[in-house]
């Protein structure tokens, strides 16, 4: 008996498969032509996999839900977000960052007519994501848009791309000064934060706790604040003085904190050697020994929570928190002005580019060790993002070594003469040896 043939926009059998931890799904379908095409999503479950896939197989075959001209920017952000982004193996946080600009891009141009994005009306909605928001955001927003409109072309609601008629957009006229504090800045804010710890009771544990963590970024390298709260027990040696850089800390609202295996990007894992008078181990070893004897287990954090019973893992807020009221008093004020900075620069990030610039200007190839510190790809990373750039000292001792420097200058007596044209002929004239070519002499007609 022949089997059945699939109809325009039916899905198939479904086959699943477990693949780096989460479900793979694959079936075939007919599109709008009749051709079967081979379709395939990765999701976290089975239930999340086989709505992605009937997703698919109705854009394929035209059904009234499929993008078209007369669609809205809102239906091209929702379409791509369900095809695209849902199927893609990113970190949940990822997912939840495109969720947050497709809700913004939609509320501010979602009404707008995929037949009326021409390159003039994309280029009026770009103007007005770079003025309404910072530099980092508006690119993040301009490629979620680019992204989309790609989506749209491939759907064939669109001929082409407008976002590819458009200039580039100069991250030299909006680049942000790479801010980073001074070794006496870091110590000043170090001192007072102590201060601070020592002089208040209110929230003594979390403000203790804020300090260590102030301490294991920079001790450590410079560490996102994410990853200084994510240490277990077993992920440090303090016999050998070795820390196993592997998992942050992830908060969402209405959600409790926990731990993810994995950095912000893959490859960034590293062990990191510290020695026992380093900063980052003091404050590393003081949290371990805050922990009470039941909560000492391998897999339990380093930094426990003030108050465990919300759960293990500190909020990254937190220390951020007491960052923010720690920069404000009079002592870093001061400190902070003395290189035009102010308390709105110094954040958790500002410290790990403090130790980025300061390993970078220590020695001759400090900018490779910084990005290894940092967790970085490449040296571009870390010379453009993270290291504040200093006005360069040139020396000039060459020179004297190759222009004598014995000859001496007098200045002219009296006032310097003004020549005529027939006064300075005459001169020219007199002089033996020294008359100059006609040709020079006699003015241009």
């Amino acid at each position: 008996m022949s089997k059945r043939k699939l109809e325009v926009g039916e899905l198939g059998t479904v086959s699943m498969n477990e693949r780096r931890g989460k479900r793979y799904a694959d079936a075939y379908t007919r599109d709008s032509t009749g051709k079967l095409r081979r379709l395939s999503v990765l999701a976290a479950s089975e239930e999340e996999a086989l709505p992605l896939l009937e997703r698919k197989a109705r854009a394929l075959s035209y059904a009234p839900d499929v993008l078209s001209p007369t669609s809205s920017l809102s239906d091209l952000l929702g379409a791509w977000h369900a095809d695209v982004v849902m199927g893609r193996d990113i970190r949940p946080q990822s997912k939840r960052m495109y969720q947050t600009k497709i809700n913004l891009l939609g509320s501010r141009y979602g009404e707008i007519a995929l037949e009326d994005l021409r390159p003039a009306r994309v280029n009026k909605i770009v103007q007005d994501i770079a003025q309404r928001a910072p530099l980092h955001e508006s690119q993040v927003l301009k490629s979620t848009l680019n992204q989309a409109l790609r989506y749209a072309v491939l759907s064939e609601a669109l001929e082409y791309n407008p976002m590819l008629a458009l200039d580039p957009l100069s991250k030299k006229k909006h680049r942000k000064k790479n801010t980073a504090l001074t070794v006496t800045q870091i110590a000043v804010f170090r001192d007072t934060f102590a201060e601070y710890v020592a002089k208040q009771r209110r929230m003594a544990n979390n403000r203790r706790n804020a300090q260590l963590i102030v301490d294991i970024i920079i001790g450590l390298g410079g560490l996102r604040i994410s990853e200084s709260v994510g240490f277990r027990r077993c992920d440090v040696d303090f016999e050998a003085g070795l820390v196993d850089l592997n998992g942050t800390v992830v908060y969402y609202p209405g959600k409790p904190v926990y731990r993810q295996d994995g950095l912000k990007d893959d490859g960034q894992r590293r062990l990191i050697r510290i020695s026992e008078m380093n900063i980052g181990m003091k404050a590393l070893r003081a949290a371990a020994e805050d922990c009470p004897p039941d909560m000492r287990g391998r897999e339990m954090p380093v930094m426990l929570r003030a108050d465990p019973r919300y759960g293990p893992w500190m909020n990254p807020a937190v220390p951020s928190y007491h960052i923010d009221i720690v920069s404000k008093r009079p002592q870093v004020v001061e400190a902070l002005a003395e290189t035009g900075l102010t308390p709105e620069d110094l954040t958790p990030h500002t410290l790990r580019r403090s130790v980025a610039t300061a390993v970078a200007h220590a020695d001759e190839g400090g900018v490779g060790l910084a990005a290894l510190l940092l967790g970085h790809s490449s040296d571009r990373i870390t010379r453009e993002s993270y290291i504040e750039q200093r006005v360069p000292t040139v020396d000039t001792g060459l020179l004297d070594d190759l222009i004598a420097t014995d000859v001496e200058f007098e200045p002219p007596a009296g006032p310097p003469q003004v020549l005529s044209m027939s006064e300075h002929r005459a001169r020219q004239r007199r002089k033996p040896n020294g008359t100059m070519p006609k040709q020079a002499l006699n003015p241009v007609r």
